[in-house]
């Protein structure tokens, strides 16, 4: 029998608490990043990554460089050159990305104490995670930045560091992962501004608990005109996604959410593959709409973020979010049908 897959979606809800963690240090001028220094490129992608997911998660910052020299006497002061922007909280996009822009790269890279201060920021004794995205290895040290991953992960309830390599070299790669390794997380490559976003979505959705939980299983209809109703209290929830019968299709599964005039809603859905995924030269995606009207063939998207995924990397979970636009304005209507589909066509 086909197996199905884990679908955790979130309406209007808040995710694990996260901590972004993003180096602008001296590395991150170089111009070869797509077209961009890395240092543009990473506030492109960041500032999408914030514009489409700081709806569905409590978002804090922390970035380290910037504000001194590279010189053997600036070496003390750089290795300081941390700012908490602010801790994990809701509603302060503007604040994040007006830092973020703010930045120019210039100075060392304390890996070890950015992380230190960004888990001192998440709630204690909740599950957080950390996403730190680097180009280089650390050059304070001590703290050993292994170590210092494997001190909060110990520390931590569900704590979990994972890492993305901006157009890294061999040495300093061996040394993200070992801190994802040790921080219960996973390590990815990104190389421009669009490769960067997905990997920070991916990043932030990434937990250390298998993705197995304890939340409400509310399966969807595969009825569009019968969708499974969502009730008014429920924030967060899993649904399992039936298989595909064959490689070229693909299978849609419906709820309903009520909604009231002036509300936005944001939805956005983590997808699991199966395990057995990605033996050949598969392709699979994930996407989300929301729709209304008597026969729900109106489209009520604000902005939209779809996600696929290629060959063996069936492990990693695939983000798509989608956020509507004001009920009552557009979208005239008290309910509005979540509609997920999962595609798998042969290449």
């Amino acid at each position: 029998m086909p197996s199905t897959a884990n679908a955790q979606t979130e309406s209007t809800s808040r995710g694990v608490p996260t901590m972004l963690v993003l180096d602008s240090s001296g590395s991150m001028v170089t111009p070869d990043a797509g077209g961009q220094s890395r240092s543009d490129a990473a506030k492109e992608a960041t500032n999408q990554f914030i514009d489409e997911l700081a709806g569905t998660l409590d978002l804090g910052l922390v970035t380290y460089g910037g504000n001194t020299g590279e010189t053997p006497e600036d070496y003390e002061a750089g290795c300081q050159d941390i700012t908490v922007v602010r801790g994990p909280t809701n509603g302060q996009a503007e604040q994040l990305k007006q830092h973020i822009d703010s930045l120019q790269p210039r100075g060392y890279t304390p890996i070890g104490e950015s992380l230190r201060k960004a888990a001192a920021e998440l709630p204690e004794g909740q599950s957080g995670t950390i996403v730190l995205v680097s180009d280089g290895i650390a050059t304070c040290t001590p703290p050993p930045v292994c170590e210092v991953a494997a001190e909060l992960a110990d520390q931590g309830v569900d704590l979990v560091i994972n890492t993305v390599g901006f157009n890294v070299d061999e040495s300093a790669r061996a040394e993200l992962e070992c801190i994802a390794q040790a921080g219960n997380g996973t390590y990815a490559d990104a190389s421009d501004a669009d490769s960067l976003v997905a990997e920070l979505k991916r990043a932030a959705t990434r937990t250390a608990v298998g993705y197995e939980s304890d939340l409400e299983q509310i399966d969807g209809n595969s009825s569009q005109t019968s969708p499974t109703p969502i009730p008014d209290d429920v924030e967060l929830f899993k649904a399992d996604l039936p298989a595909l019968d064959n490689k070229d299709g693909e299978v849609t599964q419906y709820w309903s959410i009520p909604v009231e005039d002036y509300e936005r809603v944001q939805v956005t859905t983590s997808y699991v593959a199966p395990v057995t995924f990605g033996l050949g030269n598969d392709y699979l995606s994930i996407r989300n709409e929301l729709l209304f009207g008597d026969e729900q063939d109106q489209t009520c998207h604000r902005s939209i973020s779809n996600d696929q995924i290629l060959d063996n990397y069936g492990a990693r979970p695939l983000v798509a979010s989608v956020e509507s636009d004001v009920i009552g304005d557009k979208c005239d209507t008290d309910e509005l049908v979540l509609a997920i589909t999962r595609s798998q066509p042969f290449n």
